[in-house]
């Protein structure tokens, strides 16, 4: 309650200011003013009450009818200007009044209205029909702009954003459910449904059953495998998973063209289970063993097992003795090797603390034999290999007869004379 009537001194303020000139006054400087902007408004919209031309330092007390609402009902007035909002949760005509604590006499109407729309509001989904953890975009449409469209759906079902302005007369959220089945979306104004639309979600199962593989399905620690899932329905999601120790580059990926893929790695050595799922259960799985990387040449581990070849490099077909010394007498050294070499033994009972194999390969390349206990690999070679030469075969010759066309460079005798063969042309140059 002011001690002075706020009334009193709004009129002995526009008595005051009618003798005063000012250069940006307002259209009555002598009048105090109450407006609200906008005057129209839709349910859970706002509009800014502004009392004007008042005396600074008295408080402006501002009410309104049953089931509207003002942020603050009692503002001190600076440079001769009180604010508050107005918002309404059901729509009708309101009046905002200012008064000085006793009575009013000021009040500006105000009009709420709903959020539906004589044209019709409108609800559409896209897609319609979606895979579990797939989604669907929802608009509504032909709203009142300014006015709050809320969303809801059916159970199982799930809005991200259930109160959304329509700015523009449409508003949007987006749908997902992590079950298969038929669910409605529900568009309304706060109070009741003004439109609906139904999605259908499917599974992620397929006529025929999902496959996993990796490749490769053997790799070191730091290196990588890709996972792949096949004969899956496009647009569905796979969700992929690994046993602990194991890592995944994507855990949800959309099929496209039927299938998904993933990357695995793993940073210490194991057997590793990686896992298709459709959101709900397992349904494929693949092995990849993951062994520990170590150095190019001979390893030493800490037991002292030492693994050798001799020699390091060879021709395809020829051979190369890898030895495992430093082990226990009457232990059983267990020999391995990466995919297109060949050992002569496999597992080979330590003598005098060494156990050997011959390692060959029939095709060029860079090859690992490793050596383990039987659990684990506990030391590796590498062996490279390259590629045969072309080895020309030559007829035997008497006397000074025709030379022979060997191809690719190589010099054949004839006769006692060297010749220099020259495939491209298969012509004969004596030098």
């Amino acid at each position: 309650m002011m001690k002075k009537s706020l009334l009193s001194l709004l009129l002995g303020g526009a008595l005051a200011l009618s003798t005063a000139a000012s250069a940006a006054a307002v259209t009555d400087p002598g009048q105090p003013g109450l407006n609200a902007d906008p005057t129209t408004i839709t349910t859970q919209g706002y509009s800014t009450i502004t009392a004007s031309n008042l005396e600074d330092g008295t408080v402006a007390y501002f009410s309104t009818d049953e089931g509207g609402q003002v942020t603050d009902d009692s503002v001190i007035v600076e440079n001769g200007v009180a604010q508050t909002t107005f918002f309404a949760r059901s729509a009708g005509t309101y009046t905002v009044y200012l008064g000085d604590g006793e009575t009013n006499f000021l009040d500006v109407g105000i009009t709420v209205t709903g959020i539906t729309d004589p044209g019709g509001a409108e609800l559409s989904a896209d897609p319609t029909v979606i895979t579990v953890g797939g989604s669907s975009r929802l608009t509504a449409s032909n709203l009142v702009a300014g006015s709050t469209a809320f969303f809801s759906t059916s159970e199982g079902g799930s809005v991200p954003a259930s109160q959304v302005v329509a700015a523009d007369g449409s508003a949007q959220t987006t749908f997902t459910a992590t079950a298969p089945g038929i669910y409605t979306v529900y568009l309304g104004d706060g109070e009741t449904t003004i439109a609906e639309v139904d999605i259908t979600v499917n599974g992620l199962t397929d006529p025929g059953p999902p496959l996993l593989a990796a490749d490769p399905s053997a790799i070191t620690t730091g290196a990588s495998s890709t996972v792949t899932a096949s004969n899956l329905e496009d647009g569905s999601t796979a969700y992929f998973s690994v046993s602990a120790g194991g890592s995944l580059t994507a855990t949800q990926v959309t099929a496209t063209g039927g299938t998904a893929q993933t990357t695995f790695t793993a940073t210490a050595a194991g057997s590793y289970t990686v896992s298709l799922g459709d959101g709900e259960i397992t349904i494929a799985e693949v092995q990849i063993s993951v062994t520990d990387l170590t150095a190019p040449t001979d390893v030493v581990d800490p037991g002292g097992a030492q693994l050798t070849a001799h020699p390091l490099s060879i021709r395809a077909g020829a051979s190369s003795t890898v030895t495992a010394s430093n082990l226990e007498d009457g232990s059983t050294a267990y020999f391995s090797v990466s995919e297109g070499g060949s050992l002569s033994a496999s597992e080979v009972t330590a003598s005098n603390g060494t156990a050997q194999t011959a390692f060959s390969a029939a095709r060029a390349g860079t090859y690992t034999v490793y050596l383990g206990d039987g659990e684990t690999t506990i030391a590796e070679v590498r062996i490279t290999v390259t590629a045969a030469p072309i080895v020309p075969v030559l007829p035997a010759t008497g006397g000074d007869s025709s030379p022979v066309v060997v191809w690719f460079g190589v010099i054949a005798l004839t006769g006692g004379a060297a010749a220099v063969m020259f495939a491209a042309t298969r012509r004969t140059r004596r030098i």
